[in-house]
């Protein structure tokens, strides 16, 4: 994608909350901290059961073709110290479409575990990258985006990254 809003989708609407607020309070009632239910993991179960119920919300376009992922991953950002000012890590989560509240709580609880605590696996790529000059840099994304639009897959650079994370083309025939 050229541009950062390619893949944007705005899309306003009002949800009551109020009795999954009364829900997490009595869930999370006499629980250990870890152990607690979040509003992002409710709603991460939510973007899970949606995504297996109506699968063609995880299609996209790419070198003039239609592609189905094959798999449920999530991206999100964390927060190495629960501060703003601290490193923030990509942690990247692959659900099974028959995930229950309890599963998608547990898997998101790891990563974020790991991205605080583990090391960042991307940081020696965002410096050799980063150290490199711009038309360098031009360079290299365009050599990927051309064998994108062909349908060679580039995994030892790309393999972290969720928008190309297991796809295939669409047969509508």
């Amino acid at each position: 994608m050229r541009g950062r809003n390619e893949s944007v989708i705005f899309y306003e609407t009002h949800i009551d909350l109020e009795n999954t607020f009364k829900f997490l309070e009595k869930y999370n009632k006499d629980k250990e901290e870890e152990e607690k239910l979040t509003l992002f993991q409710i709603f991460l179960a939510a973007c899970v059961r949606t995504m297996t119920y109506r699968y063609k919300v995880n299609r996209f376009v790419s070198g003039r073709r239609l592609w189905q992922r094959n798999r449920l991953h999530f991206n999100f950002v964390v927060n190495k110290e629960k501060t703003e000012e601290s490193e923030e890590v990509n942690a990247t989560v692959e659900f099974d479409p028959f995930d229950n509240l309890a599963d998608v709580q547990r898997r998101v609880h790891e990563k974020i575990y790991e991205a605080r605590h583990a090391e960042n696996p991307n940081q020696e790529d965002v410096d050799f990258f980063g150290g490199l000059p711009r038309w360098l840099i031009k360079l290299i994304f365009d050599g990927i985006r051309w064998l994108d639009e062909r349908n060679i897959y580039f995994h030892g650079l790309l393999k972290d990254n969720p928008l190309w994370l297991c796809c295939k083309p669409c047969n509508f025939s």
